[in-house]
């Protein structure tokens, strides 16, 4: 559901969608400055074997927004709105 150090995010349509906060997660501050930048974040269970082929990315409040470039052994596509969201991250 998150990372030791980061907030696990991935795209669903246009609008970013994560793991449920009622999972235990921590509302994290990345968390809080994405749904500043790109409204509510669609929450849902998704398992780690359905993030293959879809675009996802991590977010720390110290580091921003950090996309992930493969997963599984397979590379992650680049995602023209994460780069977006993540120029907009620290203004």
């Amino acid at each position: 559901a998150e990372g030791t150090v980061s907030t696990v995010l991935w795209w669903e349509g246009d609008r970013v969608a994560g793991p449920p906060l009622a999972l235990g997660i921590l509302p994290s501050v990345a968390r809080a400055r994405i749904v500043e930048i790109a409204g509510p974040i669609v929450e849902r269970r998704l398992p780690p074997d359905d993030l293959t082929g879809r675009p996802f990315f991590l977010a720390n409040a110290a580091r921003g927004i950090m996309e992930v470039a493969t997963w599984q052994g397979e590379r992650v596509a680049p995602e023209t709105r994460t780069e977006a969201l993540r120029t907009a991250f620290w203004p």
